[in-house]
């Protein structure tokens, strides 16, 4: 910076501290034309607008249109897990996560393609199905020429012929070559956040967004 002599490894950086020196606020908000410095400080700001999502979590920032949301993602917070299966007795911070895992139990399949009549426990593993008939099978396996509209249909297919093991979610089907994988995959449908910021209380569902989320506030400390 020509103005203070500091330097930065990130051009953004470098960007975003000159607006200290030039007052600069380029980013206004549509709704009630406040300006701020930063895009990302902008998004946060129009989220949590009184015309939009009034209720805010104070351990992360993150705004809801109603109370009831707020308070249901509140639980990732305090940990509370107030819904418990009956058929395993797992808790769950969340109503509709309960209700995604007892299908594994019943092994009940209430969306089905009318194409094809094949039935799906979760409405997204449907959707997912919906594209084989709405698209060209364009992905071709060279072993036995049964094609594929998806690639990943297509290498799931191929392991047949190469005996490779692969590991399946039993929530929504989606297969995985390493079981790390896997275990990564699940924490998508049991709501669980395991890594939690000291600095201000935010949760993650992944260790790499977490490292990538502390950056941030060492970003802060050094501008």
């Amino acid at each position: 910076c020509s103005e203070c002599g500091r330097v930065f490894r990130r051009q953004a950086n470098f960007v975003r501290h000159q607006r200290m020196h030039t007052s600069e606020d380029p980013f206004d908000c549509d709704i009630c034309g406040q300006a701020f410095k930063q895009k990302s400080t902008l998004a946060v700001h129009k989220q949590c607008h009184p015309q939009k999502k009034p209720y805010k979590c104070h351990d992360c920032g993150k705004c809801f249109r109603q109370m009831a949301y707020l308070i249901e993602h509140r639980r990732i917070h305090t940990k509370e897990k107030p819904y418990k299966c009956s058929e395993c007795e797992r808790t769950f911070s969340q109503n509709s996560t309960l209700i995604r895992h007892q299908l594994t139990h019943s092994g009940e399949k209430p969306h089905r393609c009318l194409q094809c009549g094949k039935a799906f426990g979760r409405h997204s593993t449907l959707l997912s199905h919906q594209q084989i008939h709405t698209k060209q099978n364009t992905h071709k396996c060279g072993e036995c020429g049964e094609s594929f509209s998806r690639s990943v249909d297509l290498i799931q297919h191929q392991r047949t012929h190469t005996k490779e093991e692969f590991f399946e979610c039993r929530e929504c089907g989606k297969t995985f070559s390493f079981k790390a994988n896997l275990h990564r995959h699940e924490v998508i449908h049991t709501g669980e956040r395991p890594y939690r910021c000291d600095k201000c209380g935010k949760s993650f569902i992944w260790r790499t967004s977490f490292i990538k989320h502390q950056s941030t506030h060492r970003e802060h400390l050094s501008m």
